[in-house]
């Protein structure tokens, strides 16, 4: 890395942050990222640098709306906090073409897949919680109109971190 900032490098102190970076311990010594409701697409990438990542979707098994999968992923990230938690949790059911469609399905089906979205969102909470109190950073991720971001704890949140808007 050239040291010398005209060249586009960085200064003598940025040098001396990194370094003590470098030697400090790290959270995330088992896993440096972990996906949750996500198909692996940090975690290759990261298996690129030699660091290890896992990925947590019903594409490779995980379902979500079984409590003891909720339990066992909240309970591994707990022991082992990653360096970056991603967190995709599914937009089916949480605004957009749903609230359109819910005009022409049962009141049960309506209300079951609410109760899911719920459910979701409270695990996907518990993590984020998790997460930031481990000294852990997370990125979730989510359209911008769905109805997640009207949770309270979420636009506390988004008022509290770096939060920010961009296009698919």
């Amino acid at each position: 890395i050239p040291s010398s900032k005209k060249q586009g490098g960085l200064t003598k102190k940025q040098l001396r942050q990194l370094n003590h970076q470098l030697k400090s311990p790290r959270l995330g010594n088992k896993y440096a990222v972990a996906e949750v409701f996500s198909p692996p697409r940090f975690t290759p990438e990261v298996e690129k640098m030699g660091l290890k990542g896992i990925s947590f979707d019903v594409l490779n098994g995980w379902d979500f709306t079984v409590k003891a999968n909720r339990d066992w992923v909240k309970e591994e990230l707990r022991l082992n906090p990653p360096e970056l938690l991603v967190i995709c949790p599914p937009c089916t059911d949480a605004g957009g073409w749903f609230n359109l469609n819910s005009l022409y399905m049962s009141c049960s089906e309506v209300l079951s897949r609410r109760r899911k979205l719920k459910t979701f969102m409270l695990f996907v909470k518990d993590l984020i919680r998790q997460q930031v109190a481990a000294g852990g950073r997370f990125l979730f991720e989510h359209p911008a109109g769905s109805d997640v971001w009207h949770d309270d704890e979420m636009q506390q949140w988004c008022q509290e971190l770096t939060s920010f808007i961009t296009h698919m």
